[in-house]
């Protein structure tokens, strides 16, 4: 779960629509991101 401002709300309301919609896009963001923080092989 991310931990911005978005966090908190998705805790209150994590089986909404509107919480699917944000927290989808912010765990493709978080992978790509590790992936890229990762070193080349």
């Amino acid at each position: 779960m991310p931990s911005s401002a978005v966090g908190p709300h998705l805790k209150l309301f994590p089986k909404t629509t509107w919480a699917s919609y944000l927290n989808d896009p912010m765990k493709k963001i978080e992978s790509n991101l590790a992936l890229a923080a990762k070193p080349p092989r």
